[in-house]
C-alpha cells in the first residue's frame, strides 16, 4: 500500500484509540458520535470519552451545545460520572438527562438563581463536589451553606469563594466545622480558598492571626494558613486557604501577602496604597512559577535601586 493511500480508518482500533485520546473528549464526541460510521461510533462510546465531561475548558458555540443536549447526552447520560460546568450552561445540560451514575460535580461562576432552582433536595449520590466563583458573592450564608448541607455523603470537597458583606468578617475553623464539615462524616479531602472583604468600620474588633489560626485545629484534612490584608484605613480582606495551594487564581493581594509557593497559580492580581518594592516582585517571580497573567494597581511609584538591578541580571522588572 502506498503511503498516500493510507487513511484514518485504515488504522487498527488500538492506534485510533491512542490518537483520539490525544484530543479533547468533548470535541471527539461532538465530531464523531452518531455519524453513521459504526466502527467510529463504537470507539467514541468508550468510557474514557464519556465518564468525565468538562464543558468549561472547551469554547462552546450554540450548535455544539445543541448537539450535546439534543443528541449525545440523552443517549449517554447514564455513562457520565463527572460533570464540570459553567452555570450559564448548567440548566440545559442537567435537563438533557437523569445522570444516575453522576458522583462528581464541579461548578464555575456561581449564580444564585441557578443553584437555588436546581439543588433543592439532598444529593445522596454525590461523592465529589467543587464550587469555584471568581466573582464576588454576597450569598454565602444564605445559599452556599444550605447547598453544602444537602451533600451529606461527600468524600471530596473543593471551594474557591470570594465573599463580601458577611455579618462575620472571619470564616474561622469553628464556622467551617459546625456549618459544613460536621455534616459530612465521609469527607476525607477538603481543599479551599476563601477571601472576605469588608469596610473596617463595619467590623467587630478583629481577632489576632494566632487566635484565628488556632480555631483551625479541628480542620484535620489539610494544613491551613490565613492573613488579613489592609488596603488602606477603611478596607480589609481576610484570606484563608488550605496548603498546599491548589487553585489557579489569586486576587486582591497586597505587598504584605506571604509568598510561600503558589505553583499552580496562573492569574494573579495585586493592589496596594504603599509602593511595591523590588523585593515584592522578586518574590512574585520566585513563588509563582506558572504565572501567565499579572495585574497590578499601585498608587505610588516603585523605588528602584540601581545596585539591586545590577545584582539580579536575570530578573524582569515592572516600573
Amino acid at each position: 500500500m502506498n503511503q498516500s493511500d493510507i487513511h484514518l480508518l485504515d488504522l487498527p482500533n488500538e492506534i485510533l484509540i491512542i490518537i483520539l485520546k490525544k484530543l479533547d473528549n468533548i470535541d471527539v464526541l461532538y465530531s464523531l458520535f452518531g455519524i453513521n460510521n459504526e466502527r467510529l461510533d463504537i470507539l467514541v462510546q468508550d468510557d474514557v470519552f464519556i465518564n468525565i465531561l468538562n464543558f468549561v475548558k472547551t469554547s462552546f458555540i450554540d450548535s455544539k451545545l445543541d448537539r450535546f443536549c439534543t443528541v449525545i447526552l440523552p443517549q449517554k447520560h447514564y455513562c457520565v460520572k463527572k460533570l464540570i460546568l459553567e452555570t450559564t450552561s448548567l440548566e440545559r445540560i442537567l435537563l438533557a438527562g437523569n445522570y444516575p451514575n453522576l458522583t462528581s460535580l464541579e461548578l464555575f461562576n456561581f449564580r444564585q438563581e441557578t443553584v437555588s432552582r436546581y439543588f433543592t433536595n439532598d444529593l445522596h449520590n454525590l461523592k465529589c463536589f467543587s464550587l469555584t466563583s471568581y466573582r464576588i458573592t454576597f450569598h454565602y450564608d444564605s445559599l452556599v451553606i444550605p447547598l453544602l448541607r444537602r451533600m451529606k455523603h461527600l468524600e471530596k470537597l473543593a471551594l474557591y469563594l470570594r465573599l463580601r458583606k458577611r455579618y462575620q468578617f472571619v470564616v474561622d475553623g469553628k464556622h467551617l466545622y459546625n456549618e459544613i464539615l460536621a455534616n459530612m462524616p465521609q469527607l476525607h479531602t477538603f481543599t479551599f480558598y476563601m477571601s472576605t472583604d469588608n469596610y473596617i468600620q463595619h467590623l467587630d474588633p478583629l481577632q489576632s492571626i494566632d487566635d484565628i489560626q488556632q480555631a483551625y485545629t479541628n480542620i484535620k484534612y489539610r494544613q491551613t494558613t490565613c492573613i488579613i490584608d489592609y488596603f488602606d484605613w477603611f478596607k480589609a480582606t481576610f484570606h484563608i486557604y488550605s496548603l498546599p495551594f491548589t487553585f489557579t487564581r489569586l486576587e486582591d493581594i497586597t505587598s504584605q501577602f506571604p509568598t510561600i509557593g503558589f505553583c499552580t497559580v496562573t492569574y494573579l492580581s495585586a493592589s496596594d496604597v504603599i509602593p511595591m518594592e523590588h523585593e515584592f516582585f522578586m518574590g512574585i517571580s520566585r513563588d509563582f512559577p506558572m504565572l501567565k497573567c499579572f495585574t497590578l494597581e499601585n498608587r505610588h511609584k516603585q523605588e528602584i535601586h540601581h545596585d539591586e538591578l545590577k545584582s539580579d541580571k536575570n530578573a524582569s522588572y515592572i516600573t
